[in-house]
């Protein structure tokens, strides 16, 4: 910055100059705004353009914030004005005056709303049905109560026949399958029992002969009818509350015309018991089948002793069930003791019991499987029920079901359809296939 530097010759001037000066003249007035405009003028135009260089800030620590704890400051303002107004201390009194009202509040109604009739439920319906071939088919149930407390008095009854001749054979064609179920069942508060007896009836034919291996003499004197019976009771127990949950015996008897006989006894017991947070199930289950076919296998040429069977199934073992949210799983094992009762063999297995499921999307995709076995019962019924025309000279034994390993997805696309895609590999000895018999020529009967 140049300084204005004044001579002293000037100096006296200016000097002189205000002094002769009077503040109210005007003169005085620009004179000291010329004076004033000097003085800028000059310090504006002394002031040149300096280059300051260039600098290099070297920061030697890195910038590091902290917050800092602070106090609110609790000031109360203090009002110093001549003008502040006091307030004016009021005192008043209310006087109240009764006003008669004649208003009398209704009461509230609740909104009614429509009522939708419940579903019809019958408790008896009947069923008759004709066809082709004279096909017939009947079927009745009805549950009644007895009495005031829930006794039930269940009946149903099951018929389909056939009595249509099958072109090409010259033999008889017509069956007969009948059922009949009674069943009475008390209900209690914690516990429930109840009985059930069974009744059945099955007429089939072997009408199936290869061409030209009989003569009109041998097919006429044929006997080609086979008649299955049936009769059973079971028994049943539950109870609520208790670490005892079910009992149950069932007792079936099944013969045929050609007197063949069946025997079946099945208990079944289950109760469960504390362990940690969790309870575990507990089954035992005895399975007994015995008879014996008055037909001597066809391989055999004279038809003088029959086959004799008797099997013994004991199992038994615990069942854990864990549930965590979307997750089920089912851990438990079966020790199996099977006695071949006419060669008086046994043996002890033991078998997995572990199945889990999970709910991927709700039950619309349901994620399963497991890993299970077991020593399967055979008998003489349950083969007629899946082929009736099997030979009364059957080798009865029961399928050592090794293990059973399965998963697969299921689920429910709408209310009424619903999915399961399954797939498995399975371990069996002694599996019962069905397949045709040889034709013995050499048998004397």
């Amino acid at each position: 910055m140049r300084k204005v530097v004044l001579h002293n010759r000037w100096k006296r001037v200016l000097f002189s100059a205000i002094k002769n000066l009077r503040p109210s003249d005007l003169s005085y007035t620009i004179f000291l705004g010329v004076l004033l405009f000097i003085s800028f003028t000059g310090i504006a135009t002394a002031q040149e353009p300096k280059d300051i260089g260039t600098q290099t800030v070297t920061v030697v620590k890195s910038f590091t914030p902290t917050v800092a704890d602070a106090d609110k400051i609790k000031s109360v303002p203090q009002i110093n004005d001549s003008l502040e107004l006091q307030k004016k201390q009021i005192a008043y009194t209310i006087f109240s005056v009764p006003v008669a009202s004649t208003f009398t509040p209704a009461k509230a109604k609740a909104e009614r709303v429509k009522k939708v009739p419940p579903p019809v439920l019958y408790n008896t319906y009947a069923a008759l049905g004709l066809g082709s071939f004279n096909n017939a088919q009947a079927d009745f149930y009805t549950s009644q109560e007895i009495g005031r407390d829930e006794h039930l008095l269940d009946v149903a009854f099951n018929h389909f026949s056939s009595r249509g001749a099958i072109e090409g054979t010259p033999l008889e064609t017509n069956f007969y399958d009948t059922d009949l179920q009674v069943g009475y069942t008390v209900s209690e508060r914690d516990r429930e029992w109840g009985a059930t007896a069974t009744l059945g009836h099955q007429l089939y034919h072997w009408y199936g002969l290869q061409p030209d291996t009989f003569t009109e003499a041998q097919v006429t004197a044929l006997d080609e009818q086979q008649n299955y019976f049936a009769a059973g009771a079971k028994g049943h127990f539950t109870m609520e509350d208790s670490f005892f949950k079910r009992g149950e015996l069932a007792i079936n008897r099944f013969w045929d015309a050609l007197d063949s006989q069946e025997n079946r006894f099945i208990g079944t017991v289950q109760w469960e018991a504390p362990i940690s947070t969790e309870l575990v199930d507990f089954e035992v289950v005895a399975d007994y089948v015995g008879g014996n076919f008055a037909n001597a296998p066809l391989d055999s040429i004279a038809n003088t002793e029959g086959i004799d069977f008797g099997h013994l199934i004991l199992s038994g073992g615990p069942s854990l069930t864990v549930i965590r949210e979307a997750l089920t799983v089912n851990l438990g094992a079966n020790v199996t003791y099977g006695m071949d009762l006419e060669r008086k063999e046994g043996t002890f297995s033991f078998y997995p019991a572990i199945t889990a499921s999970y709910r991927l999307i709700d039950d619309q995709v349901i994620a399963y499987g497991g890993l299970e076995g077991g020593l399967d019962q055979n008998t003489y019924q349950s083969f007629v029920d899946s082929n009736p025309f099997v030979s009364p000279t059957l080798l009865i034994r029961p399928t050592d079901r090794q293990y059973d390993g399965f998963a697969g997805i299921k689920g429910q696309w709408t209310s009424n359809i619903g999915y399961n895609v399954k797939g498995f590999y399975r371990a069996e000895n002694n599996r019962a296939l069905f397949r045709l018999n040889p034709q013995n020529t050499a048998r004397m009967d």
